[in-house]
């Protein structure tokens, strides 16, 4: 129950940080004589005055998430330690090998992911490629040849993890 209320009251007081900051900076602005606002433009002070103290906030947020996530770890903690203490050591000791699975199944996951969006990518090519070259190819006649082509390229796509089955949809010839 105090984490609902801790969470809201920390983002109010990071806002509320913000703003104090931006009237400082735009107090602090107000007393430049001119030759800085020679030397610097209205989009540097926007960006400072904008850009920045939202940085910053941002950052604020995240620092007092982390401490409320760190807070409602520790009760999570003590309560399973009340529960039982076997149980709450036989956690804490799978917990690192479950961890190591998972960030391993995640890079597994992105190198596929990584690969078929670079396959995705080179038929995307050939098709815009056989696009451009659709006059060419009806001119000599060669259009089995060219379908064959595209075909072999979508067995080649098929074959690969992460299988994009919308690859199929292709004009008559």
């Amino acid at each position: 129950m105090c984490f609902i209320i801790f969470r809201p009251l920390c983002q109010t007081q990071a806002k509320l940080a913000t703003l104090r900051l931006r009237e400082m900076l735009i107090k602090k602005c107000l007393g430049f004589g001119k030759s800085f606002y020679d030397k610097y433009t209205f989009a540097y002070l926007q960006q400072i005055l904008t850009t920045s103290t939202d940085l910053i906030e941002l950052r604020c947020k995240i620092f007092q998430e982390f401490i409320s996530e760190f807070l409602l770890m520790v009760c999570y903690l003590f309560i399973m330690l009340m529960v039982s203490w076997k149980l709450t050591l036989a956690i804490a000791l799978i917990f690192p090998v479950l961890a190591l699975m998972t960030a391993k199944a995640i890079r597994k996951i992105r190198t596929a992911a990584t690969e078929r969006h670079k396959r995705t990518l080179i038929i995307n090519e050939r098709i815009l490629n056989m696009l451009y070259c659709l006059p060419i190819i009806k001119s000599f006649s060669k259009r089995a040849l060219s379908w064959k082509s595209f075909q072999k390229t979508v067995r080649k796509k098929l074959s690969s993890p992460f299988i994009c089955r919308s690859c199929l949809v292709w004009w008559p010839c």
